[in-house]
Order: C-alpha cells, then sequence, then structure tokens
C-alpha cells in the first residue's frame, strides 16, 4: 500500500465516495442538478426573506427565537451520528479489513468519524447555510461563523456517538451492541420532536404559568440572552467564546473518540496475531 493510499485524505476521500454512491445511486448527475437547483432557489429565498434585515432588528432578536431551532438541529445531528457510526462498526461488514490492514489504526478511525460528522452535518448545512449566506450579504457577516459552528457540531455529535457505539460492544458485545445503538439514536430523535412539541400539549393554565415564570427574573437566568442554554446558538451567530469552546470540546471529543478505538483496535490485532 502506497503512503498516499494509507493517509487521512485518501481514506476520507474513500469515505465520501461511498456516501455519495449510497445517496445518488445510479443516477448522480440528476441528483446533482436537483440539488443544485433547490439550493439556489433556498439561496433567492432567504436573500428575499433577509432584504430588510437591519443590524438593530438583528440584535433585538430574542436569543430563544435562534435557541430553540439550534439545540432541535445539534440533537437531529446526534441522532444521526448514532445510526452512522451503528452502519459504520458493523453493517459494512469491514471490521476484519479495518483490524487486519497495514494502517495505523487511528488514521482508519479519524476518516470514519470525519465521515459521519460530515454526512450528520449535510442536512442542516443545505438548508441553513443559505439564510447565513443571505445575512452576510446584507451586512450580518458574523453569521458565517455557522460554518465553523456546524462543523464543531457535527464532529463533537460524531465522536460522542462513536464513543457510545464502543461503549455498547464493550458492555453488551458486538451483535447486541448494534441493535442498541440504533435504537439509542432513534430515541434521541423521538425524544427531542416529542420535547420540542410538548408545550403545544400542555393544558392552557399551565402554557400561561410557563410564560409568567420566563418572564420573571428566575426565568431569565434560565431562558433569556444570557442563559448558558444558547452558547450553541451564540457560537452560531459569531460570539467569539461561545464559538472557541464550542470548537475547542469537538476537537478534544474527536481527538479521545480517535484514541480510544485506535487503542481498541490494536488489542484486536494483537490478540490476533498471537
Amino acid at each position: 500500500m502506497s503512503a498516499r493510499a494509507a493517509s487521512l485524505g485518501f481514506l476520507v476521500a474513500f469515505e465520501a465516495k461511498l456516501a455519495w454512491r449510497r445517496l445518488a445511486g445510479e443516477r448522480r448527475r440528476i441528483a446533482i442538478a436537483a440539488l443544485l437547483i433547490f439550493w439556489l432557489g433556498l439561496h433567492a429565498a432567504a436573500f428575499h426573506g433577509l432584504a430588510g434585515l437591519r443590524t438593530e432588528a438583528f440584535s433585538r432578536m430574542p436569543m430563544a427565537a435562534v435557541g430553540l431551532a439550534t439545540l432541535f438541529a445539534a440533537f437531529a445531528m446526534l441522532a444521526t451520528a448514532f445510526g452512522l457510526a451503528a452502519h459504520g462498526l458493523f453493517e459494512r461488514r469491514d471490521l476484519d479489513l479495518v483490524f487486519g490492514a497495514p494502517v495505523p489504526a487511528r488514521t482508519v478511525w479519524a476518516a470514519r468519524a470525519i465521515a459521519i460528522a460530515s454526512t450528520s452535518a449535510a442536512f442542516p448545512a443545505y438548508f441553513g447555510l443559505p439564510f447565513a449566506h443571505a445575512a452576510a450579504w446584507h451586512g450580518e457577516a458574523r453569521l458565517l461563523a455557522a460554518y465553523p459552528a456546524l462543523a464543531a457540531v457535527a464532529i463533537l455529535s460524531s465522536a460522542l456517538a462513536l464513543l457510545a457505539t464502543l461503549a455498547l460492544v464493550r458492555l453488551a458485545g458486538p451483535r447486541r451492541a448494534r441493535v442498541l445503538a440504533q435504537v439509542l439514536g432513534a430515541l434521541v430523535g423521538a425524544v427531542v420532536f416529542l420535547a420540542f412539541q410538548a408545550h403545544s400539549f400542555l393544558p392552557e393554565a399551565w402554557r400561561a404559568a410557563s410564560g409568567t415564570w420566563m418572564d420573571s427574573p428566575s426565568g431569565k437566568a434560565w431562558v433569556g440572552d444570557a442563559s448558558p442554554l444558547w452558547s450553541l446558538s451564540r457560537a452560531l451567530v459569531g460570539d467569539p467564546l461561545p464559538l472557541a469552546g464550542l470548537v475547542a470540546t469537538a476537537a478534544a471529543a474527536f481527538a479521545l473518540a480517535v484514541r480510544i478505538a485506535g487503542a481498541r483496535t490494536r488489542k484486536v490485532r494483537s490478540r490476533r496475531s498471537r
């Protein structure tokens, strides 16, 4: 195997090719054209919708208005990452090749983690970035921080999913871990969806009480603009400290996941070589 074939870039490109083949099938040109046309349409809608954007109006927008949507997208990415981690570990049936390949284990798992992150970020990036582009065009260039923020959330989701799936393998064995990882991803998605819909199912008195509480000082400490709950949203709109913290956390989680997965692979290799 050449040095180029063993590199991280080569493996990431190979993972991207496999993902594209699964997504587009045999009609890749039609899929590319359709996705591109629709994405341009999203840009047109975003530029038109944000044509009257003013910096003052944007600054006065409650952080909770984008905070809940951001959290929903983040948890949706996490749920997707669980399914992709289960697929990458079990359904592709190439772990024997991974364990026996003359390639550093960390390089293989880093490529897998990047592939999981890229795929889980595809949907929110496809629909969200046109609005960031439109906002930047209309004077809110800080919303281009959506690029590193989305990348960091995707990397963090990938690392958490990979770590959780490896933990399930260690605790329950490969066969059960495959099912448990898929169930866990589905549960994350279902719980998040139901949590965001819960307010509409509450009795009128409870909704009124929750509104009163949110207007109180204690409620504002939890859901006001300064609440830690909206740190992810502040990173998304370009607040330097939350963005730096998010990127650092994602990088640390990614390094930890790759290190643990690589160590696990080395143990398997050493047992098989005896």
